[in-house]
């Protein structure tokens, strides 16, 4: 908790995102906080024991974690606890720290050698848990991100405004897509707003959890169901 200021990583998902589930949850045991696995399973302060369904967590997105392991919740369950007892002598793992992680080149000397042009070398960046084009691909993102958010914000385009015009478009009240109905066309139209308002406007997915009373891993089906919406439909924000 101590050792070094709080940070989030921004992590590729496909490759890296279990690995770095369960070495999270293992670092009570590599600390020696917690003697073993039976003794992990009731740490209180580790998500681990959530995810086992022996402790519930409200604010956990447990569900989004397992439905990785596939199966029944019980059996993706097991699949979970035996997925972190395999990594449980793994030790310290530096490739699940951040810094666009360059995984089989033996180090960033071994990358300068490799890649000697400063053009061709793997990116890094502490926030972002991934190879080389995953790290380009999000910077370059975040940064058509921000210019556009604040092109936006010029022309006073803001949440409102993006609640509103998602309503428009699918013949609702505003006030409908901040509901749970999953009838349509509300689910459609809260798609929409969830991929505006955290794409363009640069709103995060843990205020918009809130403000719609959705899970994490619930905003982010939304969000990518959104940008599908918008693209087939071509809709715009800033029309």
């Amino acid at each position: 908790m101590f050792q070094n200021r709080f940070k989030s990583v921004l992590c590729q998902e496909n490759a890296y995102f279990k690995e770095l589930v369960r070495y999270i949850h293992l670092n009570p045991v590599r600390a020696g906080v917690a003697s073993d696995l039976k003794e992990l399973a009731g740490h209180r302060y580790c998500g681990h024991r959530a995810l086992l369904g022996k402790s519930p967590c409200p604010w956990q997105d447990t569900e989004f974690v397992l439905a990785d392991f596939g199966g029944s919740l019980g059996a993706s369950r097991r699949r979970y606890a035996d997925f972190v007892k395999v990594g449980l002598n793994m030790g310290r793992r530096d490739d699940l720290t951040g810094g666009g992680i360059v995984r089989s080149l033996g180090g960033w000397e071994a990358v300068k050698a490799t890649f000697p042009s400063k053009e061709s070398r793997q990116k890094s960046d502490q926030r972002i848990l991934g190879d080389g084009d995953f790290v380009q691909s999000i910077l370059n993102q975040a940064k058509e991100n921000l210019s556009g958010k604040y092109l936006l914000a010029a022309k006073g385009i803001d949440r409102k405004r993006a609640l509103k015009k998602a309503s428009a478009l699918f013949g609702v009240a505003p006030a409908w897509i901040l509901t749970k109905s999953r009838q349509q066309p509300l689910a459609d139209a809260r798609s929409l707003y969830c991929y505006w308002a955290a794409r363009k406007l640069g709103i995060s997915q843990a205020e918009l959890s809130r403000e719609l009373a959705m899970t994490s891993g619930g905003v982010t089906h939304a969000v990518n169901r959104g940008r599908r919406i918008a693209t087939e439909n071509r809709y715009v924000l800033d029309d």
